[in-house]
């Protein structure tokens, strides 16, 4: 099979195989550092409350760097034939898989393919799909007219106009947001931040912002970090783990929005 027959061959089969929508969908507009170490943990509560996780990465290798997870393929390489798309999943936890996709995501998208075709082959069992991805490669997908587009904030200086900066390439109007702060020292200067930039981003660009948690400066965190594993495998009885599972629960708060 060439390169260029792949990805139209392999998405036509997975949409007769699977015809009803495959798993849940949550787009997160990738953040390097600390961003994209939230967003490995927050996939890792999502499987400890006992969803069945798939993370597609399409970063250079951001979320499995957070999670202790070598890359030496991804998806790219499957769209060039060399490997089945299974085959390039990595499982660092239970109920949790990666498939990194730094430059096959937008390549697969170009082709033709769906997040929900890749997913299918990935992981088909999967009931949550994290798509961790520049917004450009999110609109490209058609994930942020379906499912709240997650936006990590930090508690650094810059951290809100970042935020901004991302919700404004993401169309801003009619769109809608989920915000989760990190890196806080309470709930309330969480709350204070989000309040800033909901109210500027509903001013300016018409769009509307929901509260999706925090995950405060907990120690833990940072061992996590250091020790390149999630929380849960350092310290599952930490503040940070806690808050992270209450994240998790969140965000199965708007259940329609599924993998399209």
């Amino acid at each position: 099979m060439g390169s260029r027959d792949f990805p139209a061959d392999q998405a036509a089969g997975l949409r007769r195989l699977f015809a009803v929508p495959l798993a849940e969908c949550v787009p997160v507009v990738a953040r390097s550092g600390a961003g994209a170490g939230v967003v490995a943990n927050v996939a890792a509560a999502c499987a400890r409350i006992g969803r069945d996780v798939l993370v597609i990465d399409a970063t250079p290798g951001e979320v499995a760097r957070a999670l202790g997870v070598p890359v030496r393929r991804e998806l790219a390489h499957a769209l060039a034939g060399e490997r089945a798309i299974a085959d390039l999943v990595a499982e660092p936890g239970e109920r949790l898989a990666l498939l990194p996709a730094a430059r096959g995501l937008s390549r697969a998208l170009e082709a033709g393919m769906r997040v929900s075709d890749i997913a299918a082959a990935a992981r088909p069992r999967a009931d949550l799909v994290i798509v961790h991805a520049p917004v450009d490669v999110l609109e490209a997908a058609g994930l942020g007219a379906r499912a709240d587009v997650v936006v990590t904030m930090g508690a650094d200086g810059d951290a809100l106009t970042t935020a901004y900066g991302d919700i404004k390439r993401g169309g801003g109007q009619g769109a809608r947001y989920r915000v989760l702060v990190h890196g806080a020292v309470t709930a309330q200067a969480a709350l204070t931040r989000f309040v800033s930039l909901a109210g500027t981003a509903r001013r300016f660009l018409g769009a509307e912002l929901v509260f999706g948690g925090y995950v405060p400066p907990d120690p833990a965190f940072r061992a996590a970090a250091a020790a390149a594993r999630s929380v849960f495998d350092v310290a599952p009885a930490s503040t940070a783990a806690r808050a992270l599972e209450v994240i998790a629960c969140m965000l199965g708060e708007r259940r329609p929005p599924v993998v399209h």
